[in-house]
């Protein structure tokens, strides 16, 4: 924790001459985290050994947004604790058009729905009674088919 704290201090006295919106951001999250964690005096004993800090004193919550995938916050208690959480983060059409990862050509293209049915007449491979197989054209995203194996599936 104290390393976050010192990291994010870092720089906050030119911030606060460059970026004052910024600057006021990080200090308030650096308040918060400073109050968690109590003052040196709090943490260290006689010896000027650290002690354990007292565990839900004053809970916080982190919270990524990183469509870029840049981040990682290890959990290095038991991942059975009721109060930890980890929701895998989704790409927004937005954030893949923002990382380079889809041209904007292909944002008109992803809107537009094919709703065609296409219906097939075949036998059922158990019982060998007639049957008609019913598909819809989907759009599998990064998987791409060069025209030469494309011919051979048609």
């Amino acid at each position: 924790m104290r390393e976050i704290i010192t990291d994010l201090d870092t720089g906050q006295e030119a911030r606060k001459v460059d970026d004052v919106t910024t600057w006021q951001a990080i200090d308030l999250i650096l308040t918060g985290l400073r109050a968690s964690i109590g003052s040196d005096e709090d943490v260290q004993d006689d010896a000027g050994h650290l002690r354990e800090i007292e565990k839900g004193a004053n809970p916080f919550t982190v919270v990524l947004d990183d469509p870029a995938g840049n981040s990682f916050v290890e959990f290095v208690e038991n991942m059975a604790d009721p109060k930890w959480n980890l929701r895998t983060y989704t790409r927004t059409l937005k954030d893949e058009v923002d990382l380079g990862l889809v041209p904007e050509s292909e944002t008109a293209d992803a809107n537009e729905v094919d709703d065609d049915v296409m219906v097939f007449p075949g036998v059922c491979s158990s019982c060998r009674h007639s049957l008609e197989t019913r598909m819809k054209k989907v759009s599998i995203p990064y998987f791409k088919v060069c025209h030469h194996c494309l011919a051979l599936f048609l």
